[in-house]
């Protein structure tokens, strides 16, 4: 354990996010302290599309309404609806432009419901597709603080292909939890991984500790399992 000591030192400081230090020099890392809860971007876009879903069926249910009232002031009959323009309209000859109107139509969607991040490396549906699926696990890095640059404790995830995504740090709903942090790394430069030991943790089990070495960089990671509640 006195060969860990540097490592130690880190982890019982504060985090690159300015929460409390993981590790305490009694209990060891406190699970409570690493098994964060992380966004559940499906959950959160399926209720996104729901209220949009229910605001459209209210717009219709009225439209469907004013249209009845407009078709009977203009003596089209009940056998004739607004709809039918818009079909005529299209079999009439936009011909092949259709597929790249729904292709806008999609991202204009995404631009209305303010979807646009699920396309960008701030969400973990991205990395998802990008990287072969779910995370497989999680990391503790112990990396340049962003503005001291001194040494400090990240949360990361790593994806099926090797890639490791940093997370951040957001408050949703009065609720801190973890999300993508936007930026990560390929694992092409690690050349070796050392297994420095054990750190044991207040559950009685115990992490490892490795250091990953290449093209003139090292790098502390600390991986541990996803816990079950939580999709990354």
């Amino acid at each position: 354990m006195s060969d860990l000591q540097p490592v130690t030192t880190v982890l019982a400081q504060r985090t690159i996010y300015e929460t409390p230090g993981v590790f305490s020099p009694s209990q060891g890392i406190v699970s409570a302290l690493i098994n964060f809860p992380t966004l559940n971007e499906d959950l959160v876009i399926q209720r996104i599309i729901q209220e949009h879903q229910a605001k459209k069926a209210q717009e219709n249910s009225l439209w469907r309404i004013g249209g009845g009232l407009l078709g009977l002031c203009l003596g089209l009959g009940d056998g004739f609806q607004v709809g039918d323009l818009i079909g005529a309209a299209v079999g009439s000859g936009l011909g092949g432009g259709i597929s790249n109107e729904l292709q806008r139509a999609d991202e204009a969607t995404l631009r209305e419901l303010n979807l646009e991040w699920v396309n960008s490396p701030d969400s973990y549906i991205y990395h998802r597709k990008r990287h072969r699926g779910e995370a497989v696990r999680r990391l503790l890095l112990i990396m340049p603080h962003p503005q001291t640059s001194a040494p400090s404790t990240t949360f990361a995830v790593q994806f099926p292909d090797g890639y490791v995504a940093c997370l951040a740090i957001a408050d949703i709903a009065n609720q801190l939890m973890f999300t993508m942090a936007g930026y990560g790394f390929d694992l092409d430069w690690v050349g070796q991984k050392q297994n420095l030991g054990f750190i044991p943790t207040d559950l009685g089990n115990s992490l490892p500790v490795e250091i990953w070495s290449g093209q003139n960089q090292h790098l502390v990671a600390i991986p541990y399992n996803t816990p079950h509640q939580f999709i990354y």
